[in-house]
């Protein structure tokens, strides 16, 4: 599972051993100011609408109804891809809208998303 945290003035994504195969990167940041948005998401494995052509997987895993890992179109080409870090047996997690940067989204399960929304909260 990522860990997600708050360093100064970025977010800091950590992909776990398996996530970094699967996408073939440890991690990134994301300058604070571009979260717009962080929402808790019940079942986020059925956020993820797989290989349609507006949600196409661009690169990492993808296994319907059981993983997606990896950078997903959002919406078609002409937005923003999302990038998605889910397994089927988190029943919860967080989705964080982006503004100016890479990712249109970043959707992740998680225990704990009533924790992260108030990290992450705008005061």
């Amino acid at each position: 599972m990522a860990t997600i945290s708050k360093q100064d003035d970025k977010l800091v994504i950590k992909l776990s051993d398996i996530e970094k195969i699967e996408t073939i990167r440890g991690g990134f940041e994301v300058p604070l100011e571009s979260v717009q948005k962080v929402e808790v998401v019940e079942n986020p494995i059925k956020e993820v609408h797989g290989l349609q052509p507006n949600h196409a997987k661009l690169y990492g895993l993808y296994l319907p109804g059981e993983s997606a890992v990896g950078v997903f179109l959002n919406g078609g080409l002409k937005d923003k891809p999302a990038f998605i870090a889910v397994h089927h047996n988190q029943k919860r997690g967080i989705r964080i809208t982006l503004d100016n940067s890479k990712y249109s989204e970043l959707l992740f399960g998680c225990d704990n998303p009533e924790e992260l929304v108030r990290l992450f909260s705008k005061d």
